[in-house]
């Protein structure tokens, strides 16, 4: 199967390839798997971020920066490694704007997984 690059695209697919062997069939697992673990770690990251929890929420990015790895999604990584950044400075003022950057970034990603993962199930 040949991937073309879109424009709109947030995974890299061809670097995420590398990541998995050339399998697409295990980027497809991959992203299925994301697409339910991810929406589930975003949740336990606001729960830390809406209690003020700096040390939770810096795990919390930390963790989310290595699901999201695999995927070369950039954008998202860089999001992830910035909000850990911050709650590692214990920048508390930063937190929202990083937070929220990680969100969209994040839900990004999603809407990219599901559709990766309905055109490698073709």
């Amino acid at each position: 199967m040949t991937e073309t690059p879109e424009t709109d695209s947030v995974i890299n697919v061809q670097e995420a390839l590398i990541y998995t062997a050339g399998d697409p069939e295990m980027l497809a697992s991959m992203a299925e798997l994301f697409l339910v673990e991810g929406p589930k770690q975003l949740q336990q990251i606001d729960t830390q971020v809406k209690a003020g929890n700096l040390e939770g929420i810096r795990k919390g990015a930390h963790s989310l920066k290595g699901s999201i790895t695999i995927f070369a999604a950039r954008e998202a990584v860089a999001a992830a490694l910035e909000l850990e950044r911050v709650a590692n400075e214990e920048n508390a003022a930063l937190i929202p704007d990083a937070w929220n950057a990680l969100t969209i970034e994040v839900g990004r990603l999603l809407d990219d997984a599901q559709r990766l993962r309905k055109r490698l199930a073709e």
